[in-house]
């Protein structure tokens, strides 16, 4: 495929993406072979070294930096009065539903109410 037979040259479309992209020098760095992943380190068992220095590492923390309590503040608000005369509605809630009342007193709205 030389310039000799133009023709003979595929078009660019043509072209695989390796030897496309394989061509452009990038920031003037060449495109190597891809080097082979680094090897796993074998696992070693310290599971009981760790558990004993984090149990008394966990123990100097407690020593050393105590959690300091925090008291709480109490907020003290009066609670609301009973209402002055009878309501037209009043509901009694007892522990048991079937003690609990809903008492209806419908005269005890004024004249300029309507009745439902």
């Amino acid at each position: 495929m030389g310039d000799k037979y133009p023709e003979a040259r595929p078009p660019d479309g043509d072209i695989p993406l390796e030897e496309f992209y394989g061509q452009d020098d990038i920031f003037g760095l060449k495109l190597s072979a891809p080097k082979p992943m680094p090897k796993v380190p074998p696992k070693r068992a310290r599971t009981a070294t760790g558990a004993i220095l984090t149990g008394i590492a966990l123990g100097l923390r407690d020593v050393f930096d105590p959690e300091k309590k925090n008291d709480t503040i109490a907020i003290e608000q009066e609670a609301p009065a009973e209402p002055d005369g009878p309501q037209v509605y009043e509901i009694r809630l007892k522990a048991s539903p079937r003690d609990s009342q809903a008492i209806y007193r419908p005269w005890v709205k004024e004249d300029g109410e309507a009745q439902e």
